[in-house]
């Protein structure tokens, strides 16, 4: 049976940000960043990636952010950290009870 995530684990405060989208002058899209809540999470790094791009490597970062169940947390979000931006790639069940939230982020350098 898993238990819920425990509270000593939980040693990063993190800002979840939501999109907020605006028409500029010429008919295209604007995305600004909205603060909504201050969660606690454990950040682990998961894995590096490197690709090639537009003809130099470019590295990137990814993480496993576990989080108490939150109910409103989306791929279309993000979470913000200092001057830390992660982006959430995919959200799920982090154990059986439903007790937490497993995100996939990768930071935006």
């Amino acid at each position: 049976m898993n238990k819920p995530i425990s509270a000593s684990r939980l040693n990063q405060r993190l800002v979840l940000q939501k999109p907020v989208y605006a028409q500029d002058e010429l008919g295209g899209a604007m995305i600004s960043w909205q603060d909504s809540d201050e969660l606690w999470a454990e950040i682990v790094p998961a894995q590096g990636i490197e690709r090639f791009k537009n003809q130099r490597i470019e590295s990137r970062q990814q993480f496993r952010i576990f989080i108490r169940r939150f109910e409103g947390v989306k791929v279309s979000h993000r979470f913000r950290q200092g001057d830390r931006i992660f982006s959430i790639l995919s959200v799920a069940e982090a154990d059986s009870q439903n007790f937490g939230l497993e995100i996939m982020a990768e930071e935006l350098t």
